[in-house]
Parts: C-alpha cells; sequence; structure tokens
C-alpha cells in the first residue's frame, strides 16, 4: 500500500504543488470548523478553542471536526486520567493499573489524531508555512 495522499491544501503551504500533483475532483471544503459543540466539557471545549488559536490557518475545516472532536476530548480525558496515576500510582497488585492502561490508549488516540490533523512535532514538519505561497513576499522562501 502507497502513501496516503495528501490535500492539494498540505502540498501548497509545503511548497510542493505542481499542476501535475493538483487532483481536479479533489474536495475543496470552505466552512471553518467554528466552535466547539455544546455536548463536550468545559475542559474539551477550552483544548478546542486553543488548538485552533495555535494551529495553521485554513488547514482544518467543518468536515474535520470529528476528528478534532474526538482529540480535544482525548486531551480532556488525558488530564483526569494522569491525575488518576499520579494519585493511585502505576502498580496495583503487582500488576499494571488499569489507570495507566487507559492512560496508554488515550495517549495512542491522541497520537493518530494529531498526527491526521497536523499536530505532531513530525507531522508539522510537513506543512512548511510560506514555502511555495504565491502570495508570500518574501523571495528567499520563493526560492527554495
Amino acid at each position: 500500500m502507497g502513501r496516503k495522499a495528501l490535500p492539494t491544501e498540505i502540498k501548497r503551504l509545503k511548497g510542493t504543488l505542481r499542476k501535475c500533483r493538483m487532483n481536479p475532483l479533489e474536495p475543496e471544503p470552505t466552512d471553518d470548523i467554528g466552535e466547539p459543540p455544546e455536548y463536550m466539557s468545559e475542559r474539551a471545549k477550552e483544548f478546542w478553542r486553543s488548538t485552533l488559536a495555535n494551529m495553521p490557518k485554513g488547514v482544518i475545516k467543518k468536515c474535520d471536526s470529528a476528528v478534532f472532536e474526538s482529540f480535544c476530548n482525548a486531551l480532556a480525558m488525558r488530564e483526569k486520567i494522569q491525575k488518576e496515576v499520579d494519585r493511585l500510582g502505576m502498580v496495583s497488585g503487582g500488576k499494571v493499573s488499569g489507570q495507566l492502561n487507559a492512560l496508554m490508549k488515550v495517549e495512542a488516540l491522541l497520537a493518530k489524531a494529531g498526527s491526521e490533523l497536523g499536530l505532531t512535532p513530525s507531522s508539522r514538519q510537513k506543512v512548511a508555512q510560506g514555502y511555495g505561497d504565491p502570495t508570500n513576499p518574501d523571495g528567499f522562501t520563493m526560492d527554495m
């Protein structure tokens, strides 16, 4: 199985967009993701807003809201579970505690969702903002 196809916007931000690499049938979502759903916990909503404020603009759209919601909920869960692990310890009765197992599962979900959204250090490096952007007046980055 080959690599996953990158969206045109990511290719543009990376500076690798070429006409031959464009998919004319690629859906082009336009709606911004907006505010978090009301049913999310207050802490998850805080993570939603702070993460959006610190991520590249224009990459995440409303159609990505389910993955982004999972990410924010997992951050809030991770915080709660980490407090439990700190309080109860990592071992219970000679075995790894259930809280530690839960923490590891939530962290795996965070890594997966974060990578899909470009929120991990390695996935973020793939989005070099400004490179290849024809509206960028900085000639140095345009030449790279």
